[in-house]
């Protein structure tokens, strides 16, 4: 239905809505290591926002194994001229040269058990790839690691953000079941991911939810992170943007530091 006024959403007031400390008067961290797990629609929004918004700049590296395929130029915007190039290496070069600020570095390859520490080594991992199993993979190892890790996903008429900082916010398992959903879908997404078929352009939700993932970022790099998740839903007659599960921090890393993710590591 058409709106009969302005309809403004705020990232300060959701962060806020959500559990999230103010974000005024909050330090800042200079030149942070971010990892931008998966180079596609979200990953391409998320590397804008977070041009936009660190003003220290940052150095970026990018994980994504997979090349730029025609079925990915109608939501993928950044990858024009690009057919068959590697999405990390094409990505990192498009965002340098847009924000001189990031010093961003394309590796071409996906994250697994083997890479995780070097991933995790950052102060932040940026959580975009397109299945639910790398995200609980990521997941684990932030808790391993003690990296903060801010999760986005999408839909053609959804998305949702959730950060997590150790002792700061909930993780991943306790705010959304990542682990629960990845262990339910995993043969699913396993026969249909992205890059491998047509899909809706998800430009509108992928922008959002990258915005809120860079301002995220941001707020979990200043250990202010949001302890909910946010939420939203296109198909939504009345608010589309809102925030769920809103949860005390949890003390899941604890055990999981008593754990031997990788051998030998």
């Amino acid at each position: 239905r058409p709106a009969h006024g302005p309809v403004l959403v705020s990232p300060e007031a959701l962060h806020q809505r959500a559990g999230g400390a103010p974000m005024e008067g909050a330090g800042r961290q200079e030149e942070p290591q971010i990892a931008l797990v998966g180079a596609g629609a979200l990953g391409t929004w998320a590397g804008i926002g977070l041009g936009l918004g660190l003003d220290a700049g940052a150095r970026l590296a990018i994980y994504d194994p997979d090349g730029i395929a025609a079925t990915n130029l109608n939501r993928q915007v950044l990858f024009g001229g690009a057919l068959q190039e590697s999405k990390a290496t094409v990505l990192a070069q498009r965002l340098a040269s847009m924000f001189p600020g990031l010093q961003a570095q394309g590796r071409v390859a996906a994250v697994t058990e083997t890479n995780l520490h070097e991933a995790c080594a950052a102060d932040l991992v940026l959580c975009g790839p397109d299945t639910f199993a790398v995200r609980a993979l990521l997941h684990r190892g932030a808790m391993r690691f003690g990296t903060a890790l801010v999760n986005g996903g999408t839909s053609a008429f959804g998305a949702d953000v959730a950060a997590y900082v150790q002792g700061r916010s909930p993780c991943l398992q306790c705010s959304m079941r990542v682990e629960t959903v990845a262990k339910a879908v995993r043969e699913v997404e396993e026969r249909a991911q992205c890059g491998r078929a047509p899909e809706a352009s998800v430009v509108t939700s992928s922008a959002l939810a990258g915005a809120l993932m860079a301002f995220e970022a941001r707020a979990a790099l200043v250990g202010h992170p949001a302890s909910g998740v946010f939420e939203y839903d296109g198909r939504a007659n009345g608010r589309q943007v809102g925030v769920r599960s809103v949860r005390n921090p949890c003390s899941c890393h604890l055990e999981a530091s008593k754990r031997t993710l990788i051998p030998g590591c």
